[in-house]
C-alpha cells in the first residue's frame, strides 16, 4: 500500500499555492466507508470555490485501484487528493484525482482508546474550516503542539475559550440526554462522521443541541469523531482528567461499530461499477 507517485511542476498551483482538496476515509475489506458522503463534500467544496469537480467514474476507478492494493481483511485508511496541476483552474484537464490506502497509524489506534487533548490559543484556526483543502498548516502546527505536550489531539477555541473542533476531529459533549456540539456556523469542518452521529443520536436516547461548546461541558463527558478514529472518548484536557461520556456514548459507539462492520453505509465502488 503506497501513495501514487507523480511528477509535478514547481509552479503547479497545488505545490506553489496549495490549491487542492483532500479526503480521508476508512476502508474495510474491499469497501470504502461513507464513500458517497465524502465525495459529496468534495464536490460541494469544488462548486463553492468555482472549480470543476472530479467525474464520478474517475473517482470510482481510482478507489477500486486503491482498494485492490494490499490486504482486504482488516481496516485501512484511504486518502484522496484532488490537485490543481496546471494554471487554468477553470479547465477540468488542469485537475487530477488520486486515491491510495495506508495502514491505520499507530497514533490513531491510540486515540481510539482515549483522546488526550490540549486547548490551543485563541486565534489558532484553520484558514478554510468549511472546505477540506490541502492547506492544513494550522492543524499540522496544532497537532505538533499537542504532541510536544504529551497529548494526541489539540482543540481550536474561540476568544471566549469555547471549543470549536479538533485539528483532525469534531467534538461532542454529553449532558444528561443532550448531545452538544458546535454548529457549522461557528466555523468548523462539516465532518462526515459528525453528520452520522447527529443523524443517529436518537437511537442512543440523545437529543442533539448545536451550540457553542464550553470547555467545562467537555470535561464532564465528551468525545471526538473522525473518519479513521471513529468515536473516541476524551480522557483529559490540558492534563486534567475528564469524566467518561457514559452509557449513551457507549451505545452510540456500538451502533456505529455495527454500521462500519457491515451496514448499508459501507459502499463498494466495485459493486457500483458492475451495476453501471
Amino acid at each position: 500500500m503506497s501513495a501514487a507517485k507523480i511528477s509535478i511542476s514547481l509552479d503547479a498551483p497545488a505545490l506553489a499555492r496549495g490549491v487542492g482538496f483532500f479526503e480521508t476515509l476508512l476502508a474495510v475489506g474491499d469497501r470504502a466507508v461513507f464513500l458517497d458522503e465524502h465525495l459529496a463534500r468534495l464536490i460541494r467544496s469544488c462548486r463553492e470555490l468555482n472549480v470543476p469537480p472530479p467525474a464520478r467514474r474517475e473517482v470510482d476507478l481510482a478507489v477500486n485501484r486503491a482498494l485492490s492494493d494490499g490486504p482486504r481483511g482488516r481496516q485501512r485508511g484511504m486518502r484522496w487528493s484532488y490537485l490543481a496541476l496546471k494554471a487554468d483552474l477553470d479547465r477540468r484537464a488542469s485537475w487530477k484525482f488520486f486515491a491510495w490506502t495506508f495502514p491505520i497509524p499507530a497514533d490513531t489506534v491510540e486515540k481510539r482508546r482515549g483522546v488526550r487533548a490540549v486547548v490551543l490559543p485563541a486565534g489558532w484556526r484553520r484558514l478554510t474550516p468549511k472546505w477540506k483543502t490541502v492547506d492544513y498548516r494550522a492543524s499540522v502546527a496544532g497537532l505538533r503542539s499537542a504532541r510536544r505536550a504529551g497529548a494526541n489531539e489539540a482543540f481550536f477555541a474561540d476568544s471566549r475559550r469555547r471549543i470549536l473542533e479538533g485539528t483532525v476531529s469534531n467534538v461532542f459533549a454529553i449532558e444528561g440526554r443532550r448531545l452538544l456540539t458546535p454548529p457549522e456556523s461557528a466555523g468548523i469542518l462539516p465532518g462526515v462522521v459528525r453528520s452520522w452521529v447527529i443523524a443517529n443520536a436518537s437511537r442512543a436516547g440523545l437529543t442533539v443541541v448545536e451550540r457553542p461548546l464550553a470547555l467545562a461541558a467537555l470535561r464532564k463527558g465528551g468525545f471526538v469523531t473522525a473518519s479513521l478514529t471513529g468515536l473516541a472518548p476524551i480522557v483529559s484536557i490540558d492534563g486534567i482528567r475528564c469524566r467518561q461520556p457514559g452509557a449513551r456514548f457507549e451505545e452510540l459507539r456500538r451502533i456505529y461499530a455495527a454500521r462500519i462492520a457491515g451496514g448499508k453505509n459501507l459502499i463498494s465502488s466495485r459493486a457500483r461499477l458492475r451495476r453501471s
